[in-house]
């Protein structure tokens, strides 16, 4: 998980907000929209105001907003530099991982236990029962332990992704109110890489067991006739398998 272009973008933020009075910064976005709407940016003459001290908004007041907003772009521009940030950790950092997670995630991933016991008595009915020494498809050190594993590594990056909306969200209020920001950040990203590298250990070690099995089951896929059973065993294998 890469923070540091977010921790940069806030202390940059907090070193401007620091150099720009308290007031004119909480105040500057209504500064702003003052100034782009398309008559009171070019106001030349005094206009009602019934938010202003006097109840009349004057040109005068109007260049003074000019000048208060030149001395604070660099705030704004920091502030939205945050802002883009917090949507990337969120939106493409975390996003993107749990996309990625869910896409190499197996049919079996939804399977009960009779399901898993079926499917494993096929694998054995097909290929003998020496295929495999470590208790067949459904043990914990076989397909089903990378599928259970996975699928729990998952479940924790969305409440991970649930903690770190929160912040994200939190912190994009203070932007909005111009308050400084902690640049610590929490420490639920960093499990994000350790939930992605998890899930990237179990995919890899799931292909070499569908590549196993592809090679197990090879003969018998070629025949006319194809074993009761087969296909259930090579709903584990993805699509890169198919029959007839």
């Amino acid at each position: 998980m890469k923070v540091g272009p977010l921790v940069e973008s806030i202390r940059a933020y907090n070193g401007r907000l620091a150099r720009v009075d308290a007031e004119v910064a909480r105040l500057t976005p209504i500064f702003s929209a003052v100034l782009t709407h398309p008559q009171l940016g070019s106001l030349n003459e005094p206009t009602p105001c019934p938010v202003c001290e006097d109840g009349f908004l004057r040109p005068e007041r109007v260049a003074q907003l000019r000048q208060q907003l030149a001395a604070s772009a660099g705030l704004e521009q920091a502030a939205a530099a945050v802002q883009t940030q917090l949507r990337v950790i969120l939106e493409t950092e975390i996003d993107n991982v749990g996309r990625f997670c869910r896409s190499f995630l197996p049919e079996a991933a939804g399977w009960n236990e009779q399901r898993w016991s079926e499917v494993a008595d096929h694998q054995v009915t097909l290929a003998g029962p020496s295929s495999d020494p470590a208790g067949g498809l459904n043990s914990e050190k076989s397909i089903r332990g990378m599928v259970q594993r996975s699928v729990e590594a998952l479940e924790r990056l969305r409440d991970v992704r649930g903690q770190v909306k929160a912040w994200t969200d939190e912190a994009t209020r203070l932007v909005a109110a111009r308050a400084p920001l902690d640049a610590e950040q929490p420490p639920q990203l960093a499990e994000v890489s350790t939930y992605a590298s998890l899930m990237q250990h179990e995919a890899q070690a799931m292909q070499e067991l569908a590549a196993s099995l592809h090679q197990e089951l090879g003969a018998k896929l070629r025949t006319a006739s194809v074993p009761p059973g087969t296909r259930e065993v090579l709903d584990l294998l993805g699509p890169r398998v198919g029959i007839g």
